[in-house]
């Protein structure tokens, strides 16, 4: 894991202060025991999207699950007024990088990938 992003993310999150509670640094510390990282889109420096997800190793497999205790983890994206569209595209393109990683496809994955897919269609784009 990269402390690099992960205390960028913590300063992403004191920036961010309808950051919810589940996807707060001291709530992923406690339920994934500091082994979790973040995804982070930034451009120009500033973070405009981030993902925390933490892996877990069983029988010799890494998979990225849900940590117990938290009903919701996932992207959040600090919205500018002037969001466009390619914004949009370019966060959604992070998403294939984290699921190559995995070897071990899970449920909480192939959701997201139905996500992401419904997203790109244009009538899925905000």
């Amino acid at each position: 894991m990269t402390n690099a992003n992960k205390q960028e993310y913590r300063q992403f999150c004191e920036q961010a202060p309808d950051m919810p509670v589940f996807l707060q640094p001291w709530w992923l510390d406690a339920v994934y025991r500091e082994d979790w990282d973040a995804l982070l889109y930034k451009e120009k420096d500033n973070i405009l999207a981030a993902m925390p997800y933490g892996r877990h190793k069983k029988y010799g497999f890494t998979t990225i699950l849900q940590p117990k205790l938290t009903p919701t983890t996932g992207l959040w994206i600090a919205y500018p007024e002037n969001l466009k569209k390619q914004d949009i595209e370019k966060v959604l393109d992070m998403y294939p990088s984290v699921y190559d990683e995995s070897k071990e496809q899970n449920e909480w994955f192939d959701d997201l990938k139905e996500i992401v897919v419904r997203l790109r269609k244009p009538d899925g784009c905000p």
